[in-house]
């Protein structure tokens, strides 16, 4: 599975802090955080989702169906150690420029959405998107 990919990046990279635009249920979440954890016992998680704030809801869901900031809480709650903070909202207004050793970008799957929350990060170590799309296969760009 493509997720498992993820597991060997932060093998590499080893990060203190992780960043995920696009947490949902908090599922990849918990798994990322065990795997630094293994690395860097200091670890640090943001993550950031729309969550109950739904005004943008039909748009950015994509057929995933809803979630909330206590199930996301819930899966990191499993982590021994880990310090994290859930950021609920549209990342227009929530994300800050900010620099993070690892970054997994899942978020709002809208063009524009991935390019901003991109350069928001964009001075990150590492940088993951988990979607992206082509011009000549899909008609447009980010």
């Amino acid at each position: 599975m493509r997720y498992n990919l993820l597991n060997v990046l932060i093998h590499i990279a080893k990060p203190k802090s992780i960043c995920e635009i696009g947490v949902h249920k908090g599922i990849r979440a918990a798994e990322m955080c065990r795997e630094g954890l293994k690395h860097n016992k200091d670890l640090t998680y943001e993550g950031y989702d729309l969550w109950e704030d739904l005004k943008n809801a039909k748009e950015v869901f994509h057929g995933k169906g809803f979630s909330s900031k206590a199930n996301a809480a819930q899966q990191l709650n499993t982590v021994k150690n880990l310090n994290y903070k859930l950021i609920a909202g549209d990342t227009t207004d929530t994300l800050p420029n900010k620099y993070f050793d690892f970054v997994f970008l899942d978020g709002d799957h809208r063009d524009f959405a991935v390019q901003r929350d991109y350069e928001r990060v964009k001075d990150s170590e590492t940088i993951v998107f988990d979607d992206y799309y082509t011009p000549v296969i899909d008609g447009v760009g980010c």
